[in-house]
């Protein structure tokens, strides 16, 4: 499974979904356990499993089988991952979930080009990026 449910979430606790893949396994192994400890609750879904159902004109969200509401959304996606995941970032906005890292900061966290001119019409000087 792409996914990680290493808890199934809690109805009487907020639900953070981060749509991400395991490239930063390390992270979430630091992450997650804290989240629950602070009375979070949260589950990783990879771009690639999720499935988005509309219904009546209302949006509902699931992965692996797994039907879920999600509070708040990080997006964390990057590279062979960054235009489905925008996809995703995009649906969950659009149902009105907050959604963290959108699809554009993530466009342009990954475009050196779209960063240096960002950075320069801001006023910085220097972005080491040529």
């Amino acid at each position: 499974m792409l996914s990680r449910f290493d808890e199934p979430p809690r109805p009487d606790q907020p639900l953070i979904v981060i749509l991400s893949d395991d490239t930063d396994e390390e992270d979430h192994n630091v992450l997650f356990p804290a989240l629950r400890d602070r009375g979070t609750s949260v589950i990783r879904v990879h771009p690639h499993e999720l499935v988005v159902n509309i219904r009546d004109g209302v949006q509902s969200f699931s992965a692996a089988g797994l039907e879920f509401t999600p509070d708040l959304v990080v997006g964390w996606v990057l590279e062979d991952l960054l235009f489905p995941g925008m996809a995703h970032l995009e649906a969950f906005a659009a149902a009105g979930v907050p959604v963290i890292n959108s699809a554009l900061t993530l466009f342009r966290a990954q475009n050196k080009y779209v960063t240096r001119v960002l950075l320069q019409s801001w006023g910085s000087r220097k972005t080491g990026v040529k």
